[in-house]
């Protein structure tokens, strides 16, 4: 019976990552201007090649054990090493450097997805994440509204 279980958990996780993907996939299409049936092949076939290449990253990278956590820890890194615990309102001291503007790009990239949401409610660097949107401003390319007829 409890393999049974694992087996079932196994299919919920996948199940759980492969509507993430889509729903990233999702979003990146909603950015763009092409009609309904180019970004639904893009979103499906993009969200098929992000889970397969997804698959292969942990091994390439070397990171062992559950990703969400690695990512956790990597931003929890990021906040005791460059904001001193915390202490630093960037890591540029007062005013954001060209490391804080790397890290936010990489972050804000992904900002309407699962794995921004988990990492603001998981890690400590949702204060710097809100410090440098203040800092640096809104995304003039994100559509807000939705996506955009094609």
């Amino acid at each position: 019976m409890e393999g049974a279980q694992e087996s079932w958990r196994r299919r919920l996780r996948f199940s759980a990552r492969e509507r993430e993907s889509v729903d990233t996939f999702k979003y990146i299409t909603d950015q763009t201007g092409w009609s309904w049936g180019t970004r639904e092949v893009a979103r499906w076939a993009g969200a098929v090649m992000m889970w397969q290449i997804g698959k292969r990253m942990p091994a390439k990278y070397g990171i062992e054990g559950d990703l969400r956590v690695a990512l956790y820890d990597t931003a929890n890194d990021f906040v005791d090493g460059a904001l001193a615990g915390g202490k630093k309102r960037f890591a540029g001291g007062e005013r954001p450097n060209l490391a804080d503007l790397a890290a936010f790009g990489v972050i804000r990239a992904v900002r309407q997805t699962g794995a921004f949401r988990d990492l603001m409610a998981n890690s400590r660097i949702a204060p710097w994440f809100a410090a440098m949107e203040e800092a640096v401003g809104g995304s003039a390319r994100v559509a807000t509204t939705g996506a955009k007829s094609g």
